[in-house]
């Protein structure tokens, strides 16, 4: 966000979020779930020189308010990444996912694609997520 944007925005500045524009979707539906993400972004690193093999991440970084996997089983690929905090409590620290993927260029297929495949296939399980019982789990896990 720029500066003049940042400086003017209505929000508090301990609530905005660094967040890549395919995965405002994500954010928005963690939100509502009362899950707060402080950032939210995909890469694509190429692996090889010949621009084939990438290895795709997606990672959302959680403001560390979730002590359980409140959220239940993730999709096949995705992650909870955990943390140890001062006082030896046990946080959510991100949800990510990993894979190689590789470049044969057939029609239809292309990096940008895979990544907006990845990051809609988690949007919809978010979508079969009930925000009311993730709310009402966090409040009882909270310490």
């Amino acid at each position: 966000m720029p500066l003049h944007l940042r400086d003017n925005h209505p929000c508090p500045s301990d609530k905005i979020a660094a967040v890549d524009k395919e995965m405002t979707g994500i954010v928005d539906r963690l939100y509502d779930m009362g899950i707060t993400p402080t950032c939210a972004v995909w890469t694509a690193t190429k692996q090889s020189d010949d621009e084939i093999e990438y290895l795709l991440t997606v990672q959302i970084e959680i403001e560390s308010q979730v002590c359980q996997p409140v959220l239940g089983d993730l999709p096949t690929g995705w992650e909870y990444h955990w943390e140890k905090d001062a006082s030896d409590k046990i946080k959510l620290n991100s949800i990510a996912y990993e894979e190689i993927w590789y470049d044969f260029g057939f029609d239809g297929e292309s990096l940008q694609g895979r990544i907006n495949e990845l990051i809609k296939d988690f949007e919809g399980f978010l979508d079969t997520r009930d925000c009311d019982a993730v709310q009402a789990l966090m409040l009882l896990s909270y310490w």
